[in-house]
């Protein structure tokens, strides 16, 4: 099985302006579910925690969400990943150089950001968020994904 393992905050800073974290990050990850709507494999985002709780959501199904737990960051949440699932076909997208070497030691392939735009396409019918916490947020995007590809 092919898995893409995608460094979150690293992708989202470098082709996302504009908007409050949250809603970037939410809009980064609608992004992520369009472009790999029609992929037979996984793929998965992962992004630093915070408040010492790992938490995993899953908005589409082979979209998965993780959020490393304090003091392990997203980095080290990769190479774990990367260690757990390095039998399967791995394509790591991320710019930073210690997880790429990391990966080239599983016989990974990688690519930076600069050869995966994520430039914002036009959308018919936008989510915006509300201002309640995060994983509120996460669950009612993941709710709204599940209905559009039901009624499809």
């Amino acid at each position: 099985m092919k898995i893409v393992i995608i460094d979150g905050y690293n992708e989202l800073f470098k082709h996302q302006s504009g908007e409050n974290l949250e809603q970037k990050r939410l809009s980064y990850i609608q992004d992520i579910c369009h472009r790999y709507q029609s992929f037979s494999g996984r793929v998965f985002l992962v992004f630093d925690g915070k408040y010492g709780n790992k938490s995993h959501k899953k908005p589409q199904k082979n979209i998965f969400l993780y959020f490393s737990s304090n003091p392990q960051e997203a980095d080290d949440y990769i190479c774990d990943l990367i260690q757990k699932h390095h039998k399967n076909e791995l394509e790591i997208i991320t710019r930073d150089e210690k997880i790429k070497r990391f990966a080239k030691t599983y016989s990974c392939k990688t690519r930076s950001h600069s050869s995966h735009s994520t430039k914002k396409q036009k959308r018919t019918k936008s989510i915006t968020p509300s201002l309640e916490d995060h994983e509120n947020q996460l669950f009612r995007l993941a709710l709204k994904m599940r209905d559009d590809n039901s009624s499809e």
